[in-house]
């Protein structure tokens, strides 16, 4: 499900107290999203093997560039941040 955000947060419908497996349409549309048991954002490892804290409220559009390699975006410490 497309949405604004990437991590702490889910961009997919509530479908009530549905449990897995989720009835058509949805799979698991929505259910692996990243998400860390404390305030902030998450830590993550990259592929280098390196871990980072990424902030909660990191780019969709970053977060996106750093789970994809089709598209060969480079993303620089920068992008990191908020």
């Amino acid at each position: 499900m497309p949405g604004p955000c990437a991590i702490n947060c889910t961009n997919g419908e509530d479908i009530g107290s549905q449990t897995f497996p989720y009835p058509a349409p949805y799979g698991s549309e929505g259910t692996g999203e990243t998400y860390a048991f404390h305030p902030g954002g998450a830590n993550v490892v990259l592929g280098d093997a390196s871990t980072r804290f990424l902030h909660e409220k990191i780019s969709i559009r970053v977060f996106a560039a750093l789970v994809t390699r089709a598209g060969a975006e480079v993303v620089s410490p920068g992008d990191l941040e908020r």
